[in-house]
C-alpha cells in the first residue's frame, strides 16, 4: 500500500522488498546445497551454488532497476555471500573429499572460508569509506567466481563420469 503516513513519510512498496526476498531465495539455495552435500548429492549441491550466483546477479540489477537500493540490502547481499560462496563451496568439498584428508582438509576448508570473508569484509570497508576506486572494477577474485574455482574439480568429475560425453574407446 502507498500513501502517506501520519509523519509525512510514505508507506513502503512491498515490491521494493523483491531484491531482498531474490537475496533470502540465495541463501535458500546455498543452505540446501551444503544439505545436499551432507546426503552425499553432491551434484545437487553444486547446482545450488550455481542457483545461488544466478539469484546473486538478479538482486542487485534488481535493486538498480527498481531504485530500491539500502543499506540493509547491501548487508544482506554481503552476508548472502559469504555464506553462499565461502561456507557452502568450502563445506561441500570437504564431505566430498577433503574429510578424507583429516585435519589438512578441515583446515584447507576453513582458509577458503576464512578468505572470502576477509575478502567481503574488505570490500565493504571500502565501499563504505570512499577508498574502493571506481566500482569499475574489483579488488581480488569475486566470491561467486572464487567458489566457481573452488568446485571446479568437482564439476570436472561429474564431466568425465558422464559416459556420453566421454564414451569408451572401441578396440577390435
Amino acid at each position: 500500500m502507498r500513501g502517506p503516513r501520519e509523519d509525512g513519510g510514505r508507506d513502503l512498496l512491498l515490491v521494493r522488498l523483491l531484491p531482498n526476498l531474490v537475496t533470502l531465495l540465495a541463501v535458500c539455495a546455498g543452505m540446501t546445497g551444503i544439505r545436499f552435500a551432507f546426503t552425499g548429492e553432491f551434484e545437487w549441491a553444486v547446482r545450488m551454488v550455481l542457483i545461488a550466483g544466478v539469484l546473486d546477479g538478479l538482486d542487485g540489477r534488481l535493486a538498480r532497476l527498481m531504485r530500491s537500493q539500502s543499506p540493509i540490502g547491501a548487508e544482506l547481499d554481503s552476508l548472502s555471500d559469504f555464506l553462499n560462496f565461502g561456507v557452502a563451496p568450502a563445506l561441500i568439498l570437504y564431505f566430498w573429499s577433503l574429510h578424507e584428508i583429516g585435519g589438512i582438509g578441515w583446515i584447507t576448508c576453513l582458509c577458503f572460508a576464512l578468505c572470502c570473508v576477509l575478502r567481503l569484509a574488505r570490500f565493504n570497508a571500502e565501499a563504505k569509506s570512499g577508498l574502493g576506486g571506481s566500482g569499475a572494477y574489483f579488488t581480488g577474485i569475486p566470491s561467486p567466481a572464487g567458489a566457481v574455482l573452488a568446485l571446479m574439480p568437482m564439476v570436472l568429475s561429474f564431466i568425465a563420469a558422464m559416459p556420453d560425453i566421454f564414451p569408451p574407446t572401441l578396440t577390435a
